[in-house]
């Protein structure tokens, strides 16, 4: 997606909420708070369906972490590089490819 668009933000917040819905609650967090970096790094805003995938997540969050793992969660999503974020992200697809070190 980098390679291809210059950048993975567009998709950062659908990547998060999918994420969620694979039981990845954690790393949906670190890259929910990584994707709202980016964007604040670029100066830009999600477009709608991005910020409306952002809101249904958080709610999930909420229903499944106490704010204070939240507030943990956002500090290291923020921390990410953005080979990490986007390695959290987009998961390499085939069993035993190189990730991101937990």
């Amino acid at each position: 997606i980098r390679r291809a668009y210059g950048s993975s933000a567009f998709v950062l917040h659908d990547a998060a909420l999918l994420l969620a819905h694979r039981g990845q609650i954690d790393d949906a967090a670190r890259v929910s708070a990584y994707a709202e970096r980016v964007y604040a790094s670029m100066g830009r805003k999600p477009r709608p369906v991005a910020l409306r995938n952002q809101e249904r997540l958080r709610l999930l969050l909420s229903n499944q972490r106490s704010t204070e793992e939240l507030v943990r969660l956002s500090d290291e999503g923020r921390a990410l590089t953005d080979d990490q974020g986007c390695t959290l992200a987009f998961p390499p697809l085939v069993k035993g490819a190189k990730g991101m070190a937990k």
